[in-house]
């Protein structure tokens, strides 16, 4: 759906970093603690981090968006999130609108309320927005991650 394929690259390249950093936060997180992956950690850095890439996250779907409106696939006064989420609605094949626009406001709460996410929301969220991805053609298929920890 996105033909300007410097724009598209970019942004599928993204969303590999995005899908990169998950299995990197989870393979140290599942890492016992004392090993030399693992670390002590409290439950909020763990949320911390994942609460970062729900970020990072949005930040891609927002510059999808921003694209998709540049191309004229639907118009928008504004280029906040909401603005361009909504204005989209009636013209991109959304699969669950809803689910993304919750997930939105989730991240609003951690942008500036500091109100973090657990891994379980964290997964949902990034495959909800990358349902959508999918959806509209900027994605070609589910990006998994990988990540592994050298011993060297």
């Amino acid at each position: 759906m996105i033909s300007n394929t410097q724009s598209l690259q970019s942004i599928r390249e993204s969303w590999n970093s995005v899908r990169i950093y998950e299995a990197m936060v989870d393979t140290h997180m599942s890492a016992p603690p004392l090993s030399p992956a693992g670390f002590l950690r409290p439950s909020e850095f763990t949320n911390l981090c994942y609460s970062l890439i729900v970020l990072f996250a949005f930040s891609v779907l927002e510059d999808a968006l921003k694209e998709l409106r540049l191309e004229g696939k639907f118009s928008s006064d504004s280029t906040n999130l909401s603005s361009l989420m909504k204005s989209s609605r009636a013209h991109l094949p959304w699969s669950n609108f809803n689910d993304v626009d919750s997930a939105r406001e989730r991240r609003n709460e951690i942008a500036h309320d500091q109100k973090l996410v657990s891994p379980t929301e964290c997964k949902s969220f990034l495959n909800a927005i990358e349902d959508e991805l999918v959806a509209w053609g900027v994605l070609q298929h589910e990006v998994k991650g990988n990540y592994t920890i050298s011993s060297g």
